[in-house]
């Protein structure tokens, strides 16, 4: 995990080193009820992310998702220094 301060931006990054998602997943992480193919049995309703984005969103913010190679997770979450005018 790193945390930065850019202007009038922070941003925190996330990686990890699990499976990671392939290019079509990575296209539809977070989209309401969208749950990958590999995680259906798990408990949720695969709304977590999307209203995490929505929220972000609200307030100037973004969250991104990327591959961490040579595998896993790379999530950005950056959010405004200030609050929105």
């Amino acid at each position: 995990m790193t945390v930065a301060s850019n202007g009038d931006t922070s941003t925190v990054v996330v990686t990890d080193h699990g499976p990671g998602l392939t290019d079509e997943e990575l296209a539809r992480v977070g989209d309401r009820f969208w749950r990958s193919g590999r995680h259906q049995n798990i408990k949720g309703s695969g709304l977590g992310l999307s209203i995490s984005r929505a929220l972000l969103a609200a307030g100037g913010g973004s969250i991104a998702y990327d591959h961490h190679e040579p595998h896993g997770l790379r999530v950005t979450v950056s959010v405004p220094r200030v609050g929105p005018a």
